[in-house]
């Protein structure tokens, strides 16, 4: 049964290829045209913000990459997690993120998944439906400070990818060196 299953999935894309000798990026702007609204999916409980995960991302391309004849993979490579569109002729695009210096395990797992869900967002311009409180947030007031209690706290919840540094800058102002300390985790 499996077998049977990988051939008509080889078939339906040797039948995509064959029958559409398209570019990559024509693929590419038929798989964006096709991918719809993408709602987020998970809460960032320190913000109450949402956001759309990794795994609905994946799960909602799958079948679209494979329809055009795409390929993702996202390995990591000189220490930077990098996403990676092909198509079956080898011709690629690509987007990287180099990953903090760190030596705790968790805390590098954590990076690596929130970095492949921002190189693929990036690479295909994906952009999740907004929800009606990101969209009424006032604009920031309050300066985040290396150090403080909730600089500590804002820290935690970005290494647990329980928010995203976007939603900390609608919370606050956030200078270079801020960000900095924050992402070394």
């Amino acid at each position: 049964m499996e077998q049977q299953s990988k051939t008509k999935a080889q078939t339906k894309v040797s039948r995509v290829v064959n029958n559409k000798k398209l570019t990559l990026h024509e693929r590419l702007f038929n798989l964006q045209n096709e991918m719809g609204t993408l709602s987020k999916d998970k809460t960032n409980a320190f913000f109450k913000q949402e956001y759309l995960s990794l795994a609905e991302l994946i799960k909602h391309l799958r079948p679209l990459l494979e329809k055009n004849g795409l390929i993702l993979s996202q390995p990591i490579m000189k220490n930077a997690v990098v996403t990676i569109i092909s198509d079956l002729e080898g011709n690629h695009l690509s987007s990287k993120l180099k990953l903090p210096v760190m030596d705790n395990p968790q805390k590098i797992g954590s990076a690596i998944t929130y970095y492949r869900r921002y190189t693929l967002q990036s690479l295909l311009a994906i952009q999740a439906q907004d929800d009606d409180g990101e969209n009424s947030l006032p604009n920031p007031t309050k300066k985040l400070q290396v150090g403080t209690q909730t600089f500590h706290a804002t820290k935690t919840k970005l290494e647990k990818e329980e928010t995203t540094m976007d939603v900390v800058k609608k919370h606050f102002i956030v200078d270079k060196q801020v960000e900095q300390e924050l992402m070394n985790f």
